[in-house]
């Protein structure tokens, strides 16, 4: 006569909130040592056997399927397809398998629970379908796991799952998201080529050994909220052997986030990082959130190359570095007290970002934008503040516009410089000096059409030049010294407007008419840059 299996399993913890009591009993049919072939000995039954006992059940058996428990040695389920009468669950919570499990190009109809499972062996679901959800929370992975081109046509569940060997997520594809709340990473994390079609939620993950997220898609948020992430990344190396997928150790990496594409936020806020972040050449739909960074040392977020940077970005005190270099800053809003010092600005490209809001910080910076520290050469630099110019333009912030057109100019001055000084030919080196002339005559006389007084000053300088002039030429005037030559010399400053003074001789004649026509082009310049200077 068959005796049941007997196998008691304490169910008062909260995964199990389904099952009624507090001890779940297995009524299957047991094998010779008393127990069924899931919860006996894994060395008292083959493989084999219990695979089949396995697809038997899933194929035939209708209501709950619970196999809780389980103590299983190696598991093949390569190429199965896993559905049956009912839409319960296959339920392996808290399972333990020790030696592989390989379910490679298998299809999964049912709702999948290995919650709580210990898995000592490597796990291989490569190329898997799972068309309802799977739940994993809790989960132990002592050894590698590739989900590689799996597809998750459900809700895959990780929270408070540990991945103690590496996790070989490249490819896969999560249709209604993922849930890594709380999950640790103790190895490396690879989800290269990955598509979220829904929110991936990492809130509180630890990632021990960084993570690779290049070329992946999110559809939803990517969220890394309070996450701890360090370096260094590791791309690991191809699942299935190709050559030209090696094994890759980023130092200085914590986050790699190279070429992916994210249609709404991605949220690093509260996080805490041990190394970089790599946001480069990506597609940023909405907002990059991080607020309240927090970092054992200096670290880059690395934005080169991304499209549309908006959102809210903090400095943890210095500690955090944006680099921008080619990226296109949108609505960027500095928080958490840091300053403007957080931004690495380089070939950037503003559209909407508020300088205003930050007069102060740019003026205490005397409007500069690029890190002293790094090389540029003057044309770039005059290509970044003439970037910076139009994007200020853009939000009518005038005073802003004023002051990166300035910087603009001056490194306009500095290439023609170059030029005249290296310049290829005497031709190319004569138009250098003849240009750098002309900027440096529009910087002294009213300073690029942005310092109304400078033509009052430099008016002040021509008049007392002239009255030395008229000095020397010991030019016959009616007033007396010591201030009679500066008198005459204002006379001849606006003779345009009040007509020349009486004189004699061709060549004082010459002087005065020079200094009066002199005069009225200054005082033409100042009414224009007064102009120019109220309107902004």
């Amino acid at each position: 006569m068959a005796t049941e299996c007997g196998y008691t399993h304490d169910v008062s913890a909260e995964r199990f909130e389904d099952v009624p009591g507090e001890t779940w009993t297995c009524s299957r049919e047991a094998v010779e040592d008393g127990h069924c072939v899931f919860h006996t000995d894994p060395d008292a039954v083959s493989d084999e056997a219990v695979r089949e006992a396995l697809l038997e059940a899933v194929s035939t058996e209708d209501g709950p399927l619970r196999l809780v428990g389980a103590h299983l040695g190696s598991l093949s389920l390569n190429y199965a397809i896993l559905d049956g009468p009912s839409n319960h669950p296959i339920d392996l919570r808290e399972t333990e398998v020790h030696g592989t499990l390989s379910a490679r190009y298998v299809t999964v109809e049912r709702p999948l629970r290995l919650d709580g499972a210990h898995l000592h062996s490597r796990v291989d679901f490569e190329d898997a379908t799972f068309s309802r959800r799977v739940d994993f929370g809790g989960a132990t992975f002592e050894d590698r796991v590739s989900l590689r081109l799996a597809d998750f046509e459900s809700w895959l569940d990780l929270r408070e799952t540990d991945f103690h060997g590496p996790a070989y997520m490249r490819v896969a594809t999560f249709e209604r998201g993922i849930y890594g709340v709380d999950a640790t990473f103790h190895a490396a994390a690879d989800f290269l080529n990955t598509h979220f079609a829904d929110v991936a939620n990492f809130y509180r993950a630890t990632f021990h050994r960084g993570a690779i997220f290049d070329s992946s898609t999110f559809e939803g948020n990517a969220q890394f909220y309070d996450a701890d992430v360090d370096a260094p990344a590791v791309k690991l190396d191809s699942a299935s052997g190709s050559p030209r997928s090696e094994r890759e150790r980023r130092d200085g990496v914590a986050l790699s986030l190279d070429g992916v594409t994210c249609e709404r936020d991605l949220r690093l806020a509260g996080a805490t990082l041990g190394g970089d972040v790599a946001v480069t050449d990506s597609d940023l739909g909405r907002d990059l959130r991080c607020g309240d960074i927090s970092t054992a040392g200096s670290v880059v977020v690395d934005c080169s190359g991304t499209a549309v940077v908006s959102g809210e970005v903090a400095g943890s005190d210095g500690g955090v570095t944006y680099d921008l270099t080619g990226a296109t800053v949108g609505e960027l809003d500095i928080v958490d007290d840091a300053t403007f010092d957080v931004f690495r600005f380089d070939e950037t490209t503003f559209s909407g970002f508020d300088f205003g809001a930050y007069k102060r910080d740019l003026a205490a910076r005397d409007w500069r934008l690029h890190d002293d520290g790094t090389e540029h050469t003057p044309e770039r630099l005059e290509n970044l503040y003439l970037r910076a110019k139009n994007g200020a333009n853009e939000i009518g912030e005038t005073r802003a516009s004023a002051e990166f057109f300035i910087r603009e100019m001056t490194y306009r001055r500095a290439a023609h410089r170059e030029r005249a000084l290296a310049g290829d030919g005497l031709r190319e080196r004569v138009r250098g000096v003849s240009q750098w002339l002309s900027n440096a005559a529009l910087r002294l006389t009213c300073g690029y059409g942005e310092r109304p007084f400078r033509p009052v000053v430099f008016s002040l300088g021509l008049i007392a030049v002239f009255a030395g002039v008229y000095a020397r030429l010991d030019a016959p005037i009616a007033y007396t010294q010591p201030l009679g030559y500066l008198t005459f010399s204002v006379e001849g400053f606006v003779s345009l407007i009040l007509g020349l003074p009486e004189i004699t001789g061709s060549t004082l004649s010459f002087v005065v008419a020079l200094e009066g026509f002199l005069g009225g082009f200054v005082i033409a310049l100042f009414v224009f840059t007064l102009t120019r200077s109220i309107s902004r």
